[in-house]
């Protein structure tokens, strides 16, 4: 068994002793689907909080429509709509306070949606934070000076579509992924500290991979003008730099990368640094 797989297993074991410690009341979805239109002040922020199971996600993907957050960006009202089992509906904690978003279960209860699909708009948003099982796409073009992204759950953050984003900051510290198909950012700062993948294409002025985990960066297709590396986990980074590379590894992961930047390498740990053919 790899690394990357046992800290995959571990952390799929250690959310599922939280769920069954903490939210001790489980409650399965009846399969009678209901969608009810929910009035939310302005938004800027999402918060999707523990409580929502799909432990089916891990071991039969094929068959299971992963609960998920369809958002997007609008410059009119901010709107909210929400779809799952009508007897589970009731256990959702929604409030928007403070700028923020936020979809809970109540506390001491978990629920196992047959479907859920929930569909937000809003004019701006600047923070992400998932830590349940429910993806976020954003399902149209978007805009921002500032994004941060927070993942610490199973849960997938998706962007398919184009992203202008000043400057994106992203934290990985569960087993979730993210994706982003046309990324053009002023600035970027990943960490990566749990088991999930970040897969990038696009490109920005500055950026620096921190992998302290198991899982990977792949971003062969997102250049980078300057770019700074650090390494000290077992997961790997792929990366393309233009102008500058300054990269080290102390861990037994690797930096791979492509492009024509003059690079700076370190090497204390049992992994490797190497240029790969453009």
């Amino acid at each position: 068994m790899n690394k990357k797989n046992y800290f995959l297993i571990v952390c799929v074991f250690l959310l599922t002793a939280t769920y069954s410690s903490v939210y001790a009341a489980k409650e399965k979805g009846n399969g009678i689907l209901v969608t009810k239109e929910i009035q939310v002040d302005d938004f800027n922020s999402i918060r999707m909080g523990p409580g929502i199971e799909c432990n089916s996600k891990f071991f039969n993907r094929s068959s299971y429509e992963n609960p998920v957050f369809n958002y997007e960006q609008s410059s009119g009202k901010a709107t909210l709509s929400i779809t799952i089992d009508e007897n589970l509906f009731p256990l959702l904690k929604i409030n928007t306070s403070g700028n923020e978003l936020s979809i809970e279960t109540s506390r001491g209860t978990s629920i196992n949606p047959s479907k859920l699909e929930i569909k937000g708009s809003s004019k701006n948003l600047r923070k992400v934070s998932v830590s349940g099982c429910v993806d976020l796409v954003f399902t149209n073009k978007f805009e921002a000076d500032l994004l941060n992204i927070q993942i610490s759950g199973a849960c997938d953050v998706r962007m398919n579509k184009q992203a202008r984003i000043g400057q994106l900051e992203i934290r990985i510290s569960g087993a979730g992924d993210l994706v982003a198909d046309n990324l053009v950012c002023k600035e970027v700062d990943i960490n990566v500290s749990g088991a999930g993948d970040i897969t990038m294409k696009g490109e920005a002025d500055n950026a620096q991979f921190t992998v302290t985990g198991a899982g990977d960066i792949k971003a062969y297709d997102f250049i980078v003008k300057d770019l700074v590396c650090r390494v000290s986990g077992s997961g790997d980074v792929k990366a393309n730099a233009s102008g500058t590379l300054d990269a080290s590894v102390s861990g037994t992961g690797d930096i791979l990368y492509k492009g024509s930047a003059r690079a700076n390498t370190r090497i204390t740990g049992f992994g490797d640094i190497r240029k790969m053919g453009d």
